[in-house]
């Protein structure tokens, strides 16, 4: 299913890329981290068996944590995403290619009470919604619909560096 070779990767045509199996871009923008996991071989046979049966891809959600940028693509059929990670420059930094699972009678079931969250800042949900790769609990029941908060400033979640706690806005949201 190749056609035409395309100058970038980018994120609004990630999907038609992957579909035409021109997995040598995609696989070119990986950053060496990526490419140190996973040979461009290896990456090729399992995209390659990925795309089976596959019509289209559709981007379903953007999101962006500490300059990173995750981009969440589904077949048409709804049976399989892919989560790419690319920052400002579309370097990939991460792809993740799984079956799409989805529990839609608990989806649909919404709770009667009201609940009041214990914060009075703007807090970023950063995992949470009704499919796993925006919200890593949901595969599993008990934790389906928890939340993880985090607070962001200028687009990332901590000042200085991400080794310590204190660093973290969330960790100590009340100082000044």
């Amino acid at each position: 299913m190749r056609s035409h070779s395309i100058k970038q990767v980018t994120p609004q045509n990630f999907g038609i890329v992957f579909l035409h199996e021109q997995f040598d871009e995609i696989y070119k923008q990986c950053n060496e981290d990526f490419k140190k996991m996973i040979s461009y071989e290896q990456f090729n046979e399992l995209a390659r068996t990925f795309n089976s049966n596959v019509k289209n891809y559709e981007l379903i959600s953007e999101t962006t944590l500490n300059n990173v940028h995750s981009y969440i693509w589904v077949d048409d059929q709804q049976e399989k995403a892919i989560n790419v990670m690319m920052d400002s420059h579309n370097r990939i930094h991460g792809l993740l290619l799984k079956p799409f699972l989805s529990f839609p009678e608990s989806d649909k079931k919404y709770t009667q009470n009201t609940y009041i969250m214990p914060v009075n800042e703007e807090w970023y949900v950063f995992w949470g919604g009704v499919n796993e790769f925006i919200n890593y609990h949901y595969a599993y029941e008990t934790q389906r619909y928890a939340y993880d908060l985090v607070i962001m400033k200028n687009g990332t979640t901590f000042k200085d560096s991400a080794i310590c706690n204190e660093n973290y806005y969330a960790f100590s949201p009340f100082e000044k």
